[in-house]
């Protein structure tokens, strides 16, 4: 018997426009949750409020950037309880993949959250690393992370807001820290327990192959661990770290 912490509990992958949830169901069964919203509409809110507003009233995009938060929240939690007149939903305690966006979101608290990988370690997983981060970290990062952003906005010098906003690159790229951040906190909160925990990795490197993580990963692994004649951590040991815990998982459920 394991804490149940460790059990596989799916992954969860975000982009511009949709979020997938591939989890584990109150049977053990594996259910796709689709909510078509990603970051991009709130950066976008963001980059046209700050233009518009960043001289006389800065205050005002922070303002449509939360209105937009707001509306996302409403938008997932309907998804939810539509997704709950198929299967019953409950909160994962368990071991998920974070990819796509979601690993962006987390090399961007890394990164610029000052202190963060002090407080929190290297979260933010390349190369051959899966460390782990529990729900409640991730959420209490990505709160710290979002105070932090939101008050250097507000701070900012009027010559350092127009130079900011009259660089497309740096704009975008602080508008999209803002709102990826948002909406991948937001999950965290509305899917996962406190006790989960959370494995931010895109990229993996198997034997000589290297290949990035689908939202799709979350069947695909459940399927492999019933394949019995299988075992690739003996081939490729990079693989053992996340196998064991799926192994784990399995024989929990069973």
């Amino acid at each position: 018997m394991i804490p149940r912490k460790y059990m596989f509990g799916g992954v969860l992958g975000s982009g511009g426009g949709s979020c997938q949830f591939t989890m584990r169901d109150e049977k053990g069964h594996f259910q796709s949750l689709l909510v078509e919203i990603g970051n991009r509409e709130g950066r976008d809110k963001f980059i046209e409020s700050a233009k518009k507003n960043f001289k006389d009233n800065p205050k005002q995009a922070l303002k449509d950037l939360e209105d937009w938060i707001v509306d996302m929240r409403g938008k997932i939690e309907l998804r939810k309880r539509e997704s709950s007149k198929k299967f019953k939903f409950r909160k994962v305690k368990g071991f998920v993949l974070c990819i796509s966006a979601q690993y962006y979101a987390a090399g961007e608290m890394c990164k610029v959250l000052k202190s963060c990988t002090e407080t929190y370690g290297k979260f933010c997983n390349k190369d051959d690393k899966t460390e782990t981060i529990t729900a409640a970290n991730a959420r209490e990062a990505a709160t710290k992370y979002l105070v932090q952003q939101k008050q250097r906005w507000i701070d900012m010098s009027l010559k350092d807001r127009e130079s900011l906003v009259s660089d497309k690159k740096k704009l975008k790229n602080f508008a999209l820290g803002l709102a990826n951040v948002s909406i991948c906190a937001t999950f965290w909160s509305l899917y996962f327990e406190e006790s989960a925990v959370l494995c931010f990795k895109r990229d993996w490197i198997i034997g000589d192959a290297q290949f990035r993580n689908t939202w799709s990963a979350g069947w695909f692994v459940d399927i492999l661990k019933n394949q019995k004649s299988i075992d690739l951590t003996k081939k490729y040991p990079e693989m053992k770290s996340v196998m064991d815990l799926l192994t784990e998982s399995r024989e929990e459920m069973d």
